[in-house]
């Protein structure tokens, strides 16, 4: 029975390390896309794309928040099934702390993102209104 959940637990740990390696390449796919999509606008001198942008600042900073998270998990399920040797630090990297960082000021990017699509459009609208009157 403990080699069974031993392996469970192996199995779980492979799992979440997939995922945690996986989200930050999407999240920094998508800051990328985001990034290129915002140039572009600038160039085009339009904020329409600017709420589009934000919903992928939104999924970006999810997505490193799921990593820490996953990483967290990871390392929890590593301290259960082995057990660290001596001369290895068990604390917790600056990489880390950068992620928790990272996810936070994403979702604020994508707030004022939001923000700012939504303002252009109610001045937008103010304008074109005055326009017919």
């Amino acid at each position: 029975h403990t080699h069974t959940h031993t392996y469970t637990l192996v199995s779980v740990f492979l799992c979440v390390i997939y995922i945690y390696l996986l989200l930050p390449l999407v999240s920094l796919g998508l800051v990328v896309l985001g990034g290129l999509l915002g140039f572009c606008a600038c160039l085009c001198g339009s904020l329409s794309p600017a709420l589009f942008i934000g919903l992928l600042h939104l999924l970006a900073g999810l997505c490193s928040l799921a990593t820490v998270c996953c990483f967290l998990a990871g390392m929890d399920l590593l301290h259960r099934v082995s057990v660290l040797p001596d001369h290895v630090d068990g604390a917790l990297g600056w990489s880390l702390y950068l992620a928790l960082i990272a996810s936070p000021l994403h979702m604020m990017a994508a707030a004022l993102l939001v923000w700012a699509a939504r303002s252009h459009s109610q001045s937008y609208y103010r304008m074109t209104v005055y326009r017919v009157a």
